[in-house]
């Protein structure tokens, strides 16, 4: 197995570690299975009508395009809100509404017990977490945190549905049983992560075999050819180093994340990455995009990135599955 690449260890590892460890320190987008947008139909050539004998003509207004639930996830500011609203759609088995429910309850499980969940199961009041962070060197701006509030809010203010959030993995199987690629990505992702956490831990787990980790690449491979910009941006945790350089592993890394920044990975200064990336990375500051850091920190080595990713996406588009191999 090859090594990993210490850029990818630092990240996740410098994520986790140091916004838990600063704040007890200071502690008193359309997809497939959608509904296709409604459209006024009109027939080529059709004479337009005559006015009527009052002499008012009528006019017919297109209805405005539905939105789809990719769209709709986007641009949600309450996250219970949401999760509401697809739910019954999400019950019929529809699996990009299944995955869009395992989404959004995970990522909201997860940054509220990061924040504003302390151990014992109480919850920070906002106030109390604006005054952590105020205090803190690093870290979410006081706007930042607000959104993370806002999003989280109906969960944080009812312990059942706290609790509900905790299900975000039995809604995840059915999107995988599905197939929907997503779903698929994500699953392969925390098979990943499981592996490495049991390769590191002295307790008893299940043999998984020698070649558990070459599947669960696989599987990511064939969710990735179906071009979804989730699929795509999971694809950049399973970058090795191998006989590149650090440089080389950690342009790679980012060529995959710009990739799904292009095909519709939400990577602006709101969104659910970039405040979960900014908790620990003081260059995310000023409202930027995903984008803009990249740059930042890449410096001369940008466009090479953005290269990188060109070519990807090339081989997306072909599914030419030994060519992605190459860039993993």
């Amino acid at each position: 197995m090859n090594r990993r690449p210490s850029f990818f260890l630092v990240t996740m590892t410098v994520s986790c570690v140091i916004a838990f460890v600063a704040w007890k320190a200071f502690e008193p987008s359309s997809s497939a299975g959608t509904a296709p947008a409604r459209q006024s139909i009109m027939t080529v050539g059709q004479p337009a009508a005559e006015p009527s004998a009052s002499g008012a003509a009528k006019s017919s207004v297109a209805p405005p395009a539905e939105k789809s639930l990719r769209d709709r996830f986007r641009e949600a500011k309450d996250y219970a809100r949401f999760v509401a609203e697809i739910a019954p759609l999400a019950s019929t088995g529809n699996p990009e509404a299944e995955y869009l429910m395992a989404k959004s309850l995970k990522w909201c499980a997860q940054i509220s017990r990061l924040y504003f969940v302390k151990p014992n199961s109480e919850v920070r009041t906002l106030e109390e977490v604006q005054a952590i962070a105020a205090a803190r060197p690093v870290g979410l701006s006081q706007e930042e945190i607000v959104m993370i509030y806002t999003r989280c809010r109906g969960f944080l203010e009812d312990p059942e549905m706290l609790k509900t959030s905790l299900t975000w993995n039995q809604w995840l199987d059915k999107a995988v049983d599905a197939g929907y690629p997503a779903a698929i990505a994500q699953q392969a992702l925390l098979s990943e992560s499981q592996l490495l956490l049991e390769s590191h831990s002295s307790l008893s787990h299940p043999d998984r075999g020698p070649d558990a980790e070459a599947q669960a690449r696989d599987l990511a491979l064939s969710a990735v050819q179906s071009g979804d910009p989730d699929a795509i941006f999971s694809m950049s945790d399973w970058v090795r180093t191998g006989t590149r350089t650090e440089e080389e592993t950690a342009t790679l890394i980012s060529a995959w994340k710009i990739l799904a920044c292009q095909k519709g990975y939400d990577c602006g200064p709101g969104s659910d990455w970039m405040l979960s990336a900014c908790s620990w990375n003081p260059q995310c500051a000023n409202g930027r995009t995903y984008t803009d850091v990249l740059q930042r920190q890449l410096g001369s080595q940008y466009d090479e990135a953005v290269r990188l990713a060109n070519s990807i996406s090339q081989a997306i588009v072909s599914k030419d599955v030994q060519a992605l191999r190459s860039y993993l």
